[in-house]
């Protein structure tokens, strides 16, 4: 099929896509439940019309207030459902730009990856929690696309899940006991056996370090600027923006590693 109509088709789902993140972005700190009750006014409490739930042009065609009590309605809800659009459009010619066609499971796999670095950040950072729909939806998106991909299998995908998210949860544990509070929200290791599903454990361990890597050089000028702020600082979107770039270049980054190790 022709790249631009993929490109259209993806970007919509984008959209569709990023109208359901902003129910968890909002429902989810406040342990709403995602499915009930339906799409509503935050402020009046009125359900909102099927023609005014159409992802952008809902919001648009509303001039962004309420139908029923003229309250405005966040720039929040649009903008997010506009970048899913475009992260949606740009995952399909980055998986074209790396295998030179358009394998339909590489597809879903990075549209995923992708677009969930989306509520992700934006949870994670001001709430220090991870969707259990972005981590465990990715373990079992991960284990289904690894029976079709043949360069994989679902125990492989199964064992990377169980490795990745393993690992990373004794070693929390490990540093909580050394450091005397929670060294790391289990959120993160949910998130990690996701990555490991879709890329194997030795992928999704790499994006971990390289993830740690990135953090460290954030965390370290904030604490520096602002070394009065106790509160926890979020690892999750780290660890969300390196599973795309893993999945996709993962043993290009491996094979660099190693023979950069084996240089005289």
């Amino acid at each position: 099929m022709d790249l631009w109509y993929i490109s259209f088709v993806a970007a919509l789902l984008g959209l569709a896509v990023g109208s359901f993140f902003n129910v968890l972005i909002y429902r989810v700190p406040r342990n709403m439940p995602i499915s009930w009750p339906p799409s509503h006014c935050t402020q009046c409490g009125k359900s909102i019309r099927p023609r005014h739930n159409i992802p952008l042009l809902g919001w648009l065609l509303l001039r962004g207030k309420c139908a029923n009590c003229q309250e405005k309605i966040s720039i929040q809800y649009p903008l997010v459902e506009l970048l899913c659009g475009v992260l949606g459009a740009a995952s399909v010619w980055w998986v074209y730009g790396v295998y030179g066609s358009m394998p339909w499971y590489h597809l879903v796999a990075v549209f995923w990856l992708v677009l969930t670095i989306v509520p992700i950040a934006t949870v994670d950072f001001k709430h220090q929690l991870i969707p259990d729909t972005t981590s465990l939806g990715g373990i079992a998106i991960g284990l289904i696309l690894a029976f079709f991909n043949p360069q994989t299998t679902f125990l492989s995908s199964f064992l990377g899940a169980i490795i990745a998210g393993g690992s990373l949860f004794i070693f929390a544990q490990i540093m909580g006991r050394i450091l005397g509070k929670a060294a790391m929200g289990f959120g993160d290791v949910k998130l990690l056996a996701a990555l490991g599903a879709f890329m194997g454990w030795s992928h999704a361990l790499a994006a971990l370090v390289c993830a740690s890597i990135v953090a460290l050089l954030v965390i370290l000028p904030w604490r520096f600027f602002k070394p009065s702020e106790e509160e926890s600082f979020a690892f999750g979107p780290f660890i969300a923006l390196m599973g795309p770039i893993f999945y996709l270049y993962g043993h290009q980054i491996m094979d660099f590693y190693w023979n950069y190790l084996q240089m005289p």
